[in-house]
């Protein structure tokens, strides 16, 4: 049974986290959920409207639109802070569902 300590939600990220202590251990865990599909629906959004001469023209471009808990987990694992792991990790293929250009491999 986890008992509950702290919960706060962002309807604007479509983020909650809750604390809750552990009925087991007596620790507290952190809870952190999103509804990525609001996010995942603009991203696809995006990508259909993406053309790749007017991204050249602009100099710089944008690839994705990663939710926050996905961007925690992939800082846990040291993948964000790495540029060509990131890279590699954008070009897969369960995160396609966040890219906004055109999907082809970025490494």
């Amino acid at each position: 049974m986890q008992t509950l300590i702290y919960e706060q939600a962002d309807p604007i990220r479509a983020m909650r986290t809750r604390i809750v202590r552990d009925g087991e251990t007596g620790l507290p865990l952190i809870i952190a959920q999103q509804d990525v599909q609001r996010i995942a629906d603009d991203a696809k959004r995006y990508a259909g409207a993406y053309d790749r001469h007017v991204a050249r023209q602009r100099g710089g471009r944008m690839v994705a639109v990663v939710p926050a808990v996905i961007v925690n987990h992939l800082m846990k694992m040291g993948i964000w802070q790495d540029p060509k792991a990131k890279l590699e990790w954008l070009s897969r293929r369960d995160a396609q569902a966040f890219r906004v250009d055109d999907g082809r491999p970025l490494v």
